[in-house]
């Protein structure tokens, strides 16, 4: 890639994270935030001011780099070497192209978000609707759009779903680290747990709609160790897996203790990993940017840097077959299992204890 390809990835993911900031946060004020405040009624109204100035500063930074994007594509079309060509190539880019077609749709929407933003929660129900549109434009000004046909529809309805899943959990990072330093412990504590389903069903889309991005963009397992396009996605699962660690660390362990008997200090741990999360959050999205930018990994001739190679020619020896799936069956039902017995310990421990320690101070009442 050239420099000048390189601004435009980067631009191109500045871009979506001020959209994903301004559908997260709009989807937390009227998702997640509502029965938080209602514990913290004196607190409200601050925080309220503050995430609705995360979504106007969202929308803006949003306009900005979008033209700033729209600027420097034209150039790269057009082959401008100066400023002035760029100028003239820009409206032909606009205006007669898909890509600044819909771009200029994403602006007229972002404008109409900004006026909406206002301490109503109708309003700000129909912002993120506008919102999610806007965002969902995306696949229209990428690989996706460009395909057509059957396969295009499916890529296009299956990055939809990615990206709206994306926002609200993404998205949804910053509100929750300002919410945790606004507001009191329990009704931080309740925040969080509200936050869990939307990052939860972002999670489970996120995957499935990932699978079939890799299947049709990827080349499989070999485009995937073996291209440039590859080795950017690598990346972005890896960040997706520090997420995830850091979000089931957050749920588990800190939330409960935010509502516990140590609440400043789960408070202080709980602000370090959202953050973390953030930044992190962030990066995955510059590296999508990326992606979108780069050639499909279908489009390049892979080559292979393992000495040994995957094959699922065991599942075509009929001595085997039966084997390998019974294998399979048996690693799958070991993780539902351990995923259960954490969830199970989670909800029935604090039952427990609680109960033996009712029945360990029952004889000594009795007695006395």
């Amino acid at each position: 890639m050239s420099t000048l390809e390189i601004v435009v990835a980067l631009l191109r993911g500045a871009h979506m994270a001020a959209l994903v900031s301004l559908f997260g946060t709009l989807v937390f004020l009227t998702l997640v935030a509502p029965a938080a405040v209602a514990e913290a009624a004196k607190e409200a109204p601050h925080l309220q001011r503050q995430l609705l100035r995360v979504a106007r500063i969202s929308a803006v930074l949003a306009l900005i780099v979008g033209i700033a994007w729209i600027a420097v594509e034209s150039a790269v079309i057009a082959g401008a070497g100066s400023v002035a060509m760029t100028l003239q190539a820009l409206p032909v880019v606009a205006l007669r192209t898909q890509f600044g077609q819909w771009l200029l749709v994403r602006g007229v929407l972002l404008l109409a978000v900004t006026p909406l933003l206002r301490p109503r929660r109708a309003g700000n129900a129909g912002a993120a609707v506008l919102a999610a549109m806007a965002l969902a434009l995306q696949p229209m000004l990428g690989h996706a759009g460009a395909l057509g046909g059957s396969l295009g529809t499916t890529l296009i309805i299956s990055e939809i779903l990615h990206l709206l899943a994306a926002g609200a959990w993404l998205g949804g990072l910053l509100p929750l680290f300002i919410t945790l330093g606004t507001l009191p412990h329990n009704a931080a504590a309740t925040a969080c747990r509200n936050f869990t389903p939307v990052g939860l069903s972002a999670v489970l889309v996120l995957g499935g709609t990932a699978t079939v991005q890799v299947t049709e963009f990827m080349g499989g397992v070999p485009g995937l160790f073996g291209t440039g396009y590859g080795h950017i996605a690598l990346v972005k699962l890896g960040l997706f897996a520090v997420l995830l660690a850091l979000a089931a660390i957050n749920r588990l362990a800190l939330t409960d203790r935010l509502a516990g008997t140590a609440p400043d200090t789960a408070r202080r741990h709980m602000r370090v990993s959202v953050a973390t999360e953030a930044v992190l959050g962030t990066l995955v999205v510059l590296t999508a940017g990326l992606l979108a930018s780069h050639a499909p990994g279908t489009h390049e001739q892979p080559v292979w840097p393992f000495a040994w190679r995957p094959s699922l020619s065991a599942f075509y020896v009929p001595e085997l077959r039966t084997e390998v799936t019974l294998a399979l069956l048996a690693v799958g039902a070991a993780v539902i299992l351990a995923v259960m017995g954490v969830i199970w310990r989670k909800v029935r421990w604090p039952r427990i204890r609680s109960r033996v320690r009712s029945l360990s101070i029952a004889p000594s009442a009795a007695t006395a």
